[in-house]
């Protein structure tokens, strides 16, 4: 047997090409595991390259890991600078109830995929991770972009200064999607078969939900508004429309990280606003919304993994 450089397919040792992501192989070539003597053992990274299927492995230059970390640590920081910001502004218990408690927790979410690349090490090569990661710090970075002068005029001497060093810490956040889709080396050999290309379909209903999800939000302070996107930041969809769309004609790691990365971000507004309901029994604040779910559910779509679909299609031809 011999099995593809790049996704792992058990190809045959008369194939020329990948039948799962088309990438050229060494014809009449045996298994592309390493040859061992009699009696060697094989090290931890041939033993790897062996796995059938093994999720793709993409090593950062030590350069761009260095930059990773710093504007990981800048995410995960950008929100506890906010939330000093506010305390040396105002703090009150009603303050403490109405913005830290449910800000914070909805951040820890939010924060949560930098948080482990930056930190965790089986993570900071993975495929899945750094498009998570991704994801989020594109959504984060693009809506404190956009509401760059928002929730910060009333404000002045150290807590604004602070209040705009949080914003910029998070509009890094665009730096650092940019970062790690250069690093994961996208190009055409990774795309999907035909036949797992519909999974760009519940990809793009993921985004419309959260679209529609926004046509609410008019009457929620914008300035920290937790739906994912608002009326001002509906531009966002004519960015993450051909974005997600395009993750998920990927192969299966892939869309898996960028489907996951969508609903990390969908999953923390969704926990701000119940934090927010719960404590300060807001009734005509529904925190849990229709969009919010489907798009949750078309995101569990696309995360699903092959094999489910591959023995459901087996029961039915049987």
């Amino acid at each position: 047997m011999a099995f593809c450089t790049n996704c792992g397919t058990n190809v045959g040792t008369s194939i020329r090409f990948c039948t799962n992501c088309g990438t050229p192989q060494a014809a009449g070539s045996p298994a592309n595991a390493p040859l061992l003597e009699f009696g060697e053992q094989a090290s931890p990274q041939q033993q790897q390259s062996m796995i059938y299927g093994a999720a793709p492995v993409v090593q950062a230059s030590s350069t761009n890991k260095q930059f990773i970390l710093m504007l990981c640590i800048a995410q995960i920081v950008a929100p506890l600078i906010l939330v000093l910001a506010e305390a040396i502004d105002q703090i009150s218990f009603e303050s403490i109830k109405e913005f830290f408690i449910p800000y914070l927790i909805g951040a820890a979410v939010g924060f949560s995929p930098f948080a482990a690349l930056a930190f965790i090490p089986k993570f900071q090569n993975d495929v899945q991770m750094k498009l998570v990661a991704a994801i989020a710090a594109a959504i984060f970075g693009t809506q404190n972009l956009i509401a760059l002068d928002d929730g910060v005029f009333w404000l002045s001497g150290l807590p604004k200064f602070l209040t705009y060093l949080s914003i910029i810490a998070s509009v890094s956040g665009i730096g650092l999607a940019v970062l790690l889709v250069l690093d994961l080396k996208i190009n055409k050999s990774m795309l999907a078969s035909m036949a797992e290309r519909w999974r760009a379909v519940p990809g793009f209903l993921a985004v419309l939900f959260l679209v529609l999800d926004s046509a609410d939000s008019e009457r929620i302070w914008v300035a920290f508004s937790p739906r994912v996107f608002t009326d001002k930041f509906a531009v966002l969809s004519f960015v993450f429309f051909p974005v997600v769309v395009g993750a998920c004609l990927l192969q299966e790691k892939y869309r898996q990280g960028a489907a996951a990365g969508i609903a990390v971000v969908t999953v923390s507004s969704m926990i701000y606003q119940m934090a927010s309901a719960i404590l300060n029994d807001y009734n005509d604040w529904p925190f849990i919304t229709l969009p919010s779910i489907l798009a949750l559910v078309c995101c569990g779509a696309v995360i699903a993994p092959n094999s489910i679909f591959q023995q459901k299609l087996t029961s039915v031809r049987l």
